[in-house]
């Protein structure tokens, strides 16, 4: 019975240093400095893809020194290659997938994984399908990796130097759900419209309306339910939308003004509004989030002092008597 309980209080040692020696792995992976390192290489793979576009040579008959541009993928491609490899023997392949211990059984770390994709076209592009005379592009690809930006600044959110990038970064994320459900109402809606409107309009011929004003004819504009949501999404964004698209109809049949104003008042005002709405407030809460962090980040640092004073105190009482004398204190 004592060896049992010694080997499993042995096997639970050797547990809680494996979890010791992963979460130290995975801090390093996911420190400062390493992250900072992988967010300036995705910048600068980002602006060598912007010069590639602007400069290279887009004939068959280009002269040699813009092999530059060859040079330069290789060398950025290798460089995400080693990141990696480096990343996952540091933090193991199967946290490096899964992310950090916690109580959901099957989880993917969604940004590493992509991460792998990314490197992995980049690599299919530049290795493999450029050498052999396929040129396809995928490496730009590679450039989403600038997403790389967001676990940094998330890292070093308490500095002040980045506070305000971090709270527009944590704003986004917040509302991308918020957002999504506010984009399918207003996809719902300017789809119903349409249809009202392309039912309204079935009657009548292309040359009933006077589009002159207008750069697109009735056909191009509401011809379908499709171009019809197109055209009420263009309502939506209020880009010359009264005099072009709305006032020809509405010339030709009164009653569709109370469609066009009811439309525009629900998807172009209620719910663009909500959306800036939604916004504002996930930022307000992102920066009393982050206000609270700084606060209990400063609360850390003032105890430190205050026990090191204390230890400091405590040292010099040399005679144990719980008060400092002069003698003590020289």
């Amino acid at each position: 019975m004592d060896n049992d309980k010694d080997s499993s209080e042995d096997r639970d040692d050797l547990d809680s240093f494996a979890s010791q020696d992963t979460e130290t792995s995975t801090n390093a992976v996911k420190s400062s400095a390493m992250l900072s390192v992988v967010a300036i290489f995705a910048t600068l793979n980002l602006q060598v893809l912007a010069s590639e576009t602007d400069l290279n040579c887009h004939t068959s008959h280009c002269p040699d020194d813009y092999t530059i541009w060859t040079v330069l993928n290789n060398i950025f491609t290798a460089i995400f290659v080693f990141e990696i490899i480096l990343r996952m023997a540091i933090s193991k392949p199967r946290r490096y997938f899964c992310g950090e211990r916690t109580r959901v059984k099957f989880k993917i770390d969604v940004l590493n994984c992509l991460d792998v994709f990314m490197v992995g076209t980049r690599v299919l592009d530049v290795w493999i399908l450029a050498p052999a005379g396929i040129y396809t592009g995928l490496r730009v690809i590679s450039a989403f990796r600038i997403l790389h930006l967001g676990p940094f600044v998330k890292q070093v959110q308490l500095n002040r130097t980045f506070r305000e990038l971090w709270l527009v970064i944590a704003a986004i994320g917040e509302t991308l759900k918020t957002l999504l459900w506010v984009g399918l109402m207003i996809f719902l809606v300017t789809w119903v419209c349409a249809i009202l409107v392309t039912m309204a309009t079935l009657d009548n011929k292309a040359e009933d309306f006077n589009f002159n004003s207008a750069t697109w004819t009735f056909d191009d504009y509401w011809g379908s339910v499709p171009k019809s949501a197109y055209s009420l999404f263009q309502v939506i964004t209020k880009d010359s939308w009264a005099a072009s698209l709305v006032w020809p109809l509405v010339a030709k049949n009164n009653v569709l003004i109370l469609l066009f104003g009811g439309f525009f008042m629900v998807a172009g005002l209620a719910l663009m509004n909500a959306i800036i709405g939604v916004v504002v407030e996930c930022t307000l809460s992102s920066s009393k989030t982050n206000a609270e962090k700084e606060y209990k980040e400063k609360m850390k640092v003032d105890q430190l002092v205050m026990d090191s004073l204390k230890q400091i105190f405590h040292d010099a009482d040399t005679d144990y008597s719980g008060e400092l004398d002069r003698d003590e204190l020289a």
